[in-house]
């Protein structure tokens, strides 16, 4: 997170838990409650473009997790349309999760997030091996 803009980062794995898409977006937010919430909405928006039927959503905010599943009650007053807005679009799934997992569980999108800030980076992450430490998390957190 910079001083006034966040780059959240989203990696979607397929079944067997293989990356296969890593992107980030620039936010005009520097509020990580903000920020979390708007990569859980940007990745049930990735998720709805890739015809996915049965997801699970997977992040390290505790808050945000219990806020999309108590449906935005527990959520602040600054993320609860967001929140209202992942609840309403993660609908259309079959079958739709959202598990809290330990930050260690889920170091992927930060060292991405970190790697884009540093390289000024903002996109979809095509080729993985231009950030070593991207690939070495990616076979971790698996």
């Amino acid at each position: 997170m910079a001083s006034s803009f966040s780059l959240p980062a989203v990696v979607v794995r397929d079944e067997i838990g293989a990356c296969i898409r890593a992107e980030n977006a620039k936010s005009s937010t520097t509020e990580p409650e903000i920020a979390e919430a708007e990569a859980f909405l940007w990745a049930v928006k990735m998720a709805r473009v890739m015809n996915s039927i049965k997801v699970n959503f997977e992040g390290d905010s505790k808050l945000c997790v219990d806020s999309i599943c108590s449906k935005g009650v527990l959520a602040n007053w600054k993320s609860v349309d967001v929140i209202r807005d992942i609840v309403d679009q993660s609908s259309s799934f079959l079958a739709c999760q959202f598990t809290w997992v330990p930050r260690s569980a889920n170091q992927a999108p930060h060292v991405l997030g970190k790697w884009a800030l540093h390289k000024s980076f903002v996109g979809q992450l095509v080729d993985f091996s231009v950030s070593p430490s991207f690939v070495e998390v990616l076979a971790s957190d698996s």
